[in-house]
């Protein structure tokens, strides 16, 4: 059973990271569907080809919004994916073009005993659209909408396989999605699309990049109910999302094990000369 938190995300991702639906079931990594671009249309330069997402010439000007979940009575947070704010325009920052074969996490940022599941390497099948990340939420068309609201292009989520413990088999997840500006970026670390199966809680967040985020969640695994846990780091560098998570058997893993991942996850980030600021 493979449990990972990327599928509890969004949609990733939200996350902030949980960012995509809650995977489970079998080893299998999971493969993207076919969408259309998560940009707006009338963005025409969002829609480049593979593994290249460039930032539109001329971005739109919209205002993050600063939203966190809401506490139910078990505790658990809830988003409501609140759209940008365009009452407030700031200034959009010009930001390079990015190839997502850059991003590329290296096997030691992971703990010892995690194997990247595509050796390593870029695989198309690792990109990430606006449908991959709506899969699994409570409503994929309005999340899909909302997505495409704030401006989401495409982005690339990286897995590693780890031991098995209990029944569960432990995950590293990585994400880097791609915003057409600094705000669309912000609104999802703060309001994230995530699945509503797990229990997600905010916990005390590292300092990573412009802004970050952490969460801890509980979930049953799809098919046969078995119990895992993780942790999840996210933050902000531009209009790029990062998030990283860890899952396993509960108990195994803590948050400052993710937030060791995070960092050096974070340093192969700023090796490839996108800024952080």
């Amino acid at each position: 059973m493979r449990l990972s938190l990327s599928h509890l995300l969004v949609a990733a991702a939200t996350g902030a990271m949980l960012l995509t639906a809650c995977s489970s079931g079998n080893n299998k990594k999971p493969s993207p569907t076919a969408a259309a671009s998560a940009a707006p249309t009338r963005q025409s330069a969002a829609t480049a080809g593979p593994g290249l997402t460039p930032l539109p010439t001329q971005p739109p000007a919209v205002a993050s919004v600063a939203v966190l979940g809401t506490p139910g009575a078990n505790g658990c947070l809830s988003f409501p994916l609140l759209p940008l704010d365009t009452s407030n325009l700031p200034t959009q920052v010009p930001r390079p073009a990015l190839q997502l074969p850059q991003l590329t996490v290296p096997a030691s940022a992971v703990p010892p005993g995690f194997k990247a599941d595509d050796g390593g390497q870029y695989n198309p099948q690792e990109q990430r659209t606006a449908n991959n990340i709506a899969q699994g939420t409570a409503d994929p068309q309005a999340a899909l909408q909302h997505l495409q609201q704030i401006g989401f292009l495409g982005g690339r989520q990286q897995g590693f396989t780890g031991p098995t413990t209990r029944g569960a088999i432990a995950t590293v997840t990585v994400q880097h999605l791609i915003f057409n500006s600094d705000a669309g970026a912000s609104n999802f670390l703060h309001d994230p699309v995530i699945s509503p199966i797990p229990c997600v809680k905010q916990q005390p967040a590292p300092q990573l990049g412009q802004e970050t985020i952490a969460f801890s969640y509980t979930a049953p695994a799809a098919q046969n109910s078995i119990p895992f846990e993780g942790y999840s780091v996210a933050w902000r560098c531009g209009r790029v999302f990062i998030n990283v998570t860890i899952a396993g058997a509960p108990g195994l893993y803590t948050l400052a094990q993710t937030a060791q991942i995070a960092q050096k996850v974070q340093a192969a980030y700023l090796q490839t000369g996108q800024p952080c600021s």
